[in-house]
């Protein structure tokens, strides 16, 4: 009888122990999942970066070239300024003193 009930505790103990083991199993296989949705998250998100820094590097770009384009309207509106001025008279820059 002492024995059967040996026997009866450690069969329970046992069956608590494969319980727990399961319950475990289950708590990683759900811990797996959330990693592998992380990662995904992290994945996109990467790209995400990627996308936006390519932008960044367009939108740089453009403002090179829209810097380049402002300097040539510049020098093609001081050009035109000094061909409506037409050409100055040698004694009129003599007696002002400056151009």
């Amino acid at each position: 009888e002492s024995q059967q009930q040996s026997f009866s505790s450690l069969q329970a103990t046992v069956d608590d122990q494969a319980n727990t083991i399961q319950q475990q199993q289950a708590t990683v296989q759900q811990l797996q999942a959330t990693v592998n949705d992380q990662v995904n998250i992290i994945d996109r998100q990467e790209v995400t970066v990627q996308q936006l820094q390519t932008t960044m590097d367009d939108q740089v770009t453009i403002i090179q070239q829209q810097g380049t384009t402002i300097q040539q309207m510049q020098n093609l509106l001081s050009q035109l300024s000094d061909k409506l001025n037409g050409p100055r008279d040698c004694m009129e820059l003599m007696t002002s003193g400056h151009d």
